[in-house]
């Protein structure tokens, strides 16, 4: 991969990346579209084809929602390579879900700065949450 810390920032619409090789969780998550949040959401196959984007100068989001366990790279190697990368100055806060024990990864996802740690199945407690998540972040910008 190229260097990332030349990138473009987006300075109208906050954006949020989707990450997930799976369509039907992609699709899931764009309930996150009718939170009435003054975001834009786009989503990616992979971890690899978000940072392809980025290279070819989409901008930087302030948040990505990634799947951990995917083929190519998984979603803790994202948030790391995500790191170096920055909007407002911050890097973008990185939202995990994961199928796997979080017990077990936890200390990889501090690590690699994760920042919330989510279990599948995805569901409406879940969304609720990832909402107030993603609130908090859009009123820290």
């Amino acid at each position: 991969m190229e260097d990332l810390k030349n990138v473009q920032v987006d300075d109208k619409q906050p954006l949020i990346y989707v990450v997930d090789d799976d369509a039907v969780r992609r699709t899931m998550m764009r309930i996150v579209q009718k939170m009435k949040l003054p975001v834009e959401i786009r989503d990616f196959d992979s971890a690899v084809s978000l940072l392809k984007a980025i290279e070819n100068g989409a901008a930087v989001p302030a948040v990505v929602i990634s799947d951990y366990q995917m083929p190519e790279m998984k979603g803790d190697v994202l948030c790391e390579k995500l790191q170096a990368l920055s909007v407002n100055g911050k890097p973008p806060t990185v939202l995990i879900l994961t199928g796997s024990n979080i017990d077990l990864l936890r200390s990889r996802f501090e690590e690699v700065g994760a920042k919330y740690v989510f279990a599948k199945p995805i569901d409406k407690n879940i969304i609720s949450t990832i909402e107030n998540k993603i609130r908090e972040v859009l009123a820290g910008l």
